[in-house]
């Protein structure tokens, strides 16, 4: 559960940095709340400059549709969230099929 919760925390503070670095706001405006374009002025394009970035730096896929859903910095969180742990939840599948099917090998 700590694991989780520490997990979450780190994503939460990447996704912010890069919303910081890549939007080049000051990080003090960047807070969950903020909505993305009436509050920080961010055009469609600055979201999909972003969406690169956090696809490149969490190696994860972001589906397109999600900057249309994306409405403040919470979100745009939410949504580095759910991709990584969309790519963890993969990725232990992956490796318990293949603990699964070596196991069925015949030595």
């Amino acid at each position: 559960m700590r694991a989780s919760v520490a997990r979450s925390e780190l994503i939460r503070a990447e996704a912010e940095d890069l919303i910081s670095v890549v939007l080049g706001l000051d990080p003090i405006e960047v807070q969950p709340a903020a909505r993305i374009r009436e509050d920080l002025g961010l055009d469609p394009l600055d979201l999909a400059d972003l969406l690169v970035e956090m696809e490149s730096h969490f190696g994860v896929q972001i589906a397109d549709q999600a900057l249309q859903e994306m409405t403040t910095v919470d979100d745009i969180v939410r949504t580095a969230h759910s991709a990584v742990a969309r790519k963890h939840r993969t990725s232990r599948d992956a490796l318990d099929r293949g603990i699964l099917a070596s196991s069925r090998q015949p030595m």
